[in-house]
């Protein structure tokens, strides 16, 4: 695989002005045939001097980690996941609008359960880490309590981006008490 030319995506309008997304890495993998860099794959998208290589060997699904009302429809309908951020989507909204993707993804004749909906967190395994709202923080207890609401809350995957200077121990916490007490209790 060449390395050195890079894959470019030029959107000539954003998805945000109600335009359709682009499935183009979609049909690549596909083998769609040879790329024809004057040819549109959608109206308002162009895709230009992209070859993938190498072509994966099963299929690679696509999420979207959208927040407005158009990105989480157009989410519904097309993507294969949902992964927001605690940050943008706290769990006050969050289920509003998971609501929305799953709706989108009924109107447009898909099974909503094949949305896999995942809450990419920044998550801290310490009692003396200063709370904030954007961060999944506390004892082993406290934070398993939070991702079980996240649960409740419909989310089936989880992304953890520990916080702080000493990521390999948290890891190591997640891994050996964290999640299996949030597999335990479900």
């Amino acid at each position: 695989m060449d390395w050195s030319t890079p894959v470019t995506v030029k959107l000539e309008k954003s998805m945000f002005s109600g335009g359709p997304a682009p499935p183009a890495p979609k049909g690549r993998w596909r083998g769609l045939g040879p790329f024809d860099p004057n040819r549109r794959i959608e109206p308002y998208f162009g895709l230009y001097d992209a070859d993938l290589e190498p072509k994966p060997g099963r299929r690679i699904p696509i999420w979207f980690g959208t927040f407005g009302e158009r990105a989480l429809e157009l989410t519904g309908r097309l993507a294969d996941g949902w992964i927001p951020s605690l940050g943008q989507a706290p769990p006050e909204r969050v289920t509003t609008m998971r609501d929305r993707v799953l709706s989108a993804a009924t109107n447009a004749g898909r099974d909503p359960g094949d949305v896999t909906c995942a809450y990419n967190l920044e998550i801290r395994v310490d009692e003396r880490f200063e709370p904030r709202p954007d961060v999944v923080s506390g004892n082993v207890d406290r934070v398993v309590e939070q991702l079980l609401g996240f649960v409740d809350l419909g989310f089936t995957a989880m992304n953890f981006q520990p916080v702080g200077q000493d990521r390999h121990e948290q890891f190591e916490c997640l891994a050996e008490d964290v999640i299996p007490a949030v597999r335990a209790a479900r």
